[in-house]
């Protein structure tokens, strides 16, 4: 949870903000991880912990390998490969390619592998 010096300037969503910081405690382990234990890192009640964890198994946001334990959910694969798919490298690359140019006034390349050879994407100078 947030500490009082860490409240935006913005409202926010108390409910969607718990979520996240769940989220958070699950994506900070690799195995399960207990509802007593979530509930502890996270400073929610246990009750209000597995309410939210229950809501997001539905979605699939969270899995249930055992009785009381979580961890994140295929749903979160799912979305992240949407995302990734969706990213187009070039675009994203080019204002920090500038950047660096400017920085060091040597040209940067954008390059990936085919095979044995480089195929250059773009380059800044």
């Amino acid at each position: 949870m947030r500490k009082p010096s860490d409240v935006p300037a913005t409202p926010v969503i108390q409910v969607i903000e718990r979520m996240f910081a769940l989220i958070d405690v699950l994506a900070s382990r690799e195995e399960a991880i207990s509802l007593k234990e979530i509930s502890e890192k996270t400073g929610l009640h246990p009750s209000t912990t597995h309410r939210i964890l229950n809501d997001l198994a539905v979605g699939r946001f969270v899995d249930r390998p055992e009785a009381g334990s979580y961890r994140l959910g295929m749903r979160l694969l799912e979305l992240g490969n949407l995302v990734k798919g969706r990213l187009n490298v070039r675009d994203a690359a080019l204002a920090p390619m500038r950047e660096l140019h400017k920085l060091t006034q040597q040209p940067v390349n954008l390059s990936m592998r085919q095979g044995d050879e480089i195929v250059y994407i773009e380059r800044s100078y």
